[in-house]
């Protein structure tokens, strides 16, 4: 289990956030089964999620859905 950084809509997410000038929020999720089950961090499509272990790859590839710097915030995980 580890922690992971998830940003929920993916990047299709952070185009519109971006667009319309807003920040992205991300989760920080702490004890993730998420890297066991999946194998490998990035987009999961079917979830609609952009997922990593680390926060640095999650900005850079929030920068590169967006085309430019893109501002990540950190919001409360939701819980279901």
């Amino acid at each position: 289990m580890t922690t992971i950084y998830k940003i929920m809509g993916g990047g299709q997410k952070v185009q519109r956030n971006t667009q319309a000038g807003l920040p992205t929020q991300y989760i920080k999720v702490e004890n993730s089964d998420w890297v066991e089950k999946c194998g490998c961090s990035g987009q999961d499509f079917a979830a609609n999620t952009m997922w990593s272990t680390e926060l640095e790859d999650l900005q850079r590839w929030a920068n590169e859905w967006a085309g430019c710097e893109v501002t990540l915030v950190e919001a409360e995980e939701e819980r279901m």
